[in-house]
């Protein structure tokens, strides 16, 4: 894989609202075929692909309060979500995969039965090459170290469409992440980024260059990339959303239904949200109808909280403790949210 675009930097800690940015914009020359590109010498030793990681997790720990910083101005999260669900489990991941991931691929025996004794039989795990993954807005630092760490293990390159809805945190965050691959002796253009509509998520599903196309998404647009990366044979990896049920049951606490309801109605991503719609609705049916009034009870209070008290969302930061204010929202306003509910 080879692509030009990626610009190098310092791995700091700093959020640099004036840099320059270092996706590229879709193009085929961008992607892959420039006269300038440098090609992306694959695949990477497991030598170089683990001191890449550790260098990249040193990198997390030691910049972990600004990582999260950026990720709310870009999701409108809390710093506690950003922190939780998204540094401490990106960091988890990075661990587990730095201690087992030689292990798993290593090659391993197969029995080959009575009849072919006379041979040996084993499973290699080879690199494919270059790897085109497509990602949501909701954890924008996650959703792009995820899919990275795995593909730098296993010795390939990434090209990596983030949502149109959080390109912002990609500078800072794809800065860092050059900086650390060329600390660690491994290509900066290892990993890069591309930012577009669908038809840029077309052209990187259908080239010919990818070997594997992972997406993370709405199963509606899940089942478009299957079938035009089936196109090229692509192998490809869904990881879908969808309505998650919310049920209310009779001894449910309704104080807590509607803390719960209400964060996920935000984020996008709890029961009874679609977490493919961004922002989601509150699509709850109760599972019998006699337990519809404690339903009715708790979407009354629900309704009723967010109406009454437009405070709530920014009382509800000041308690998590921002660090500063947050630059930007969730895209949806709160009219609009009333609208939605």
């Amino acid at each position: 894989g080879s692509g030009s675009g990626s610009g190098s930097g310092s791995a700091s800690g700093d959020i640099d609202d004036e840099g320059k940015s270092n996706f590229i914009d879709g193009t085929d020359d961008d992607f892959f075929g420039g006269d300038d590109d440098v090609t992306v010498e694959l695949p990477l030793s497991i030598g170089v692909a683990g001191h890449a990681l550790r260098t990249l997790l040193q990198f997390v720990l030691e910049n972990q309060e600004t990582i999260a910083r950026v990720s709310v101005r870009d999701s409108g999260k809390t710093l506690v979500d950003a922190m939780i669900g998204e540094v401490l489990t990106t960091c988890e991941k990075f661990q587990w995969t730095i201690n087992n991931g030689e292990k798993y691929l290593k090659p391993e025996a197969r029995d080959v039965g009575a009849m072919m004794l006379m041979k040996k039989v084993h499973v290699e795990w080879r690199p494919i090459g270059v790897i085109g993954a497509i990602v949501p807005w909701n954890y924008p630092f996650h959703n792009v170290f995820n899919p990275m760490i795995a593909t730098i293990m296993s010795g390939n390159a990434l090209v990596l469409k983030v949502s149109e809805y959080a390109s912002w945190s990609i500078d800072y965050y794809g800065r860092a992440i050059n900086a650390c691959l060329e600390a660690a002796g491994a290509p900066p253009n290892l990993v890069q980024f591309v930012v577009g509509y669908g038809e840029t998520g077309n052209h990187l599903v259908t080239h010919p260059k990818v070997g594997k196309v992972i997406f993370v998404g709405s199963p509606g647009v899940g089942a478009k990339v299957m079938e035009a990366a089936a196109k090229n044979l692509t192998p490809v990896v869904l990881e879908l959303g969808g309505k998650d049920p919310f049920v209310v049951c009779e001894d449910t606490d309704i104080d807590g239904v509607v803390q719960t309801a209400c964060r996920g109605v935000w984020q996008g991503d709890a029961p009874g949200v679609g977490a493919d719609a961004g922002f989601g609705s509150l699509n709850v049916q109760p599972l019998d109808y006699h337990m519809s009034h404690r339903f009715d009870t708790a979407e009354k209070s629900i309704k009723d909280k967010l109406k009454n008290q437009k405070s709530f969302l920014t009382t509800q930061l000041k308690t998590l403790q921002f660090i500063e204010t947050v630059e930007k929202g969730a895209h949806l306003t709160f009219d609009y949210l009333m609208q939605v509910l």
